[in-house]
C-alpha cells in the first residue's frame, strides 16, 4: 500500500492507493485506492503541458497502467478544479472508465463557462469511432472558452442524443439527434427546435442520408 502525504514544486498528493505489479509483465503496475490532489500538475508528469495544467481532484481509482497512452482506469470523484487548454474549469464530477481514448460513464459540470450532463460512451480507440451518448449543454460560453472569437458574446444551449458510428461519410452510420437549442451573441437570439440527422445503408443503397431540421 501506498500511503503518502506529497507536498513538492508539482503540487500536493495524499493517497492510500494500493500498488503492485503483475506478473509475468512487471512493467505494467495496478492500482486500487483513494486519492486528493492540490494543484497538481498532471500535464507536466503526463508531458502533456499544452493540453493540461493543474489539477486538483478527490477521487477513488482502481486500474492499470501510469502511461497516458497504456492507462484502463476506473474512476469515481470530484474535481474541484482543473486547467484544460490554457481554461480553468471547476465543480466537476464524474464516475466512469478512462482509457487513451475512450470513456464510458456520467459527467456533470457546473461550471461557470460550462454547465454539463453527460451519460454514455465515446470510443476514438475503435477502428471505426464510437459515439453512443445522450448530453445536456445547460450552458456553454464558446468565447470564454476561446472555442470561438468571432464575438465576445456566444453563448449556447442544446440536448444532443447520438447513437453514431464513423467520422467521414464513408464510414457513418446511425442517429444524431440535436434538439432545443438556443444560440446568443451580440447581435441576438436564435433558437432551433431540432436537427436529426439519420444515416444507414441496405441491399440496394449503399448509404443513405436524411437530414430533418426547422432551422431552414
Amino acid at each position: 500500500m501506498a500511503v503518502a502525504d506529497v507536498n513538492t514544486d508539482a503540487g500536493f498528493i495524499k493517497t492510500d492507493l494500493k500498488v503492485k505489479t503483475n506478473p509475468p509483465r512487471t512493467e505494467v503496475i495496478s492500482y486500487n485506492g483513494h486519492l486528493i490532489t492540490k494543484k497538481l500538475q498532471l500535464g507536466k508528469l503526463l508531458q502533456q503541458q499544452g493540453t493540461i495544467g493543474s489539477i486538483s481532484l478527490n477521487a477513488s481509482l482502481k486500474g492499470s497502467g501510469l502511461d497516458i497512452e497504456t492507462a484502463d482506469l476506473s474512476v469515481d470523484g470530484h474535481i474541484s478544479e482543473i486547467s484544460l487548454l490554457g481554461i480553468d474549469y471547476k465543480a466537476i464530477d464524474l464516475k466512469g472508465q478512462l482509457s487513451e481514448a475512450r470513456f464510458s460513464g456520467w459527467i456533470d459540470i457546473d461550471d461557470e463557462k460550462l454547465g454539463l450532463d453527460f451519460n454514455g460512451e465515446i470510443d476514438l480507440d475503435s477502428e471505426v469511432p464510437v459515439f453512443n451518448f445522450t448530453s445536456k449543454i445547460k450552458h456553454a460560453d464558446l468565447a470564454a472558452m476561446n472555442l470561438l472569437d468571432q464575438d465576445s458574446v456566444m453563448l449556447i444551449k442544446s440536448e444532443i442524443n447520438a447513437n453514431l458510428s464513423g467520422i467521414t461519410l464513408d464510414d457513418l452510420q446511425g442517429r444524431l439527434s440535436i434538439r432545443n437549442t438556443v444560440f446568443i451573441d451580440s447581435r441576438g437570439t436564435y433558437s432551433m427546435d431540432s436537427l436529426i440527422l439519420r444515416v444507414d445503408s441496405d441491399a440496394l443503397i449503399s448509404k443513405r442520408y436524411q437530414l430533418i431540421t426547422d432551422f431552414f
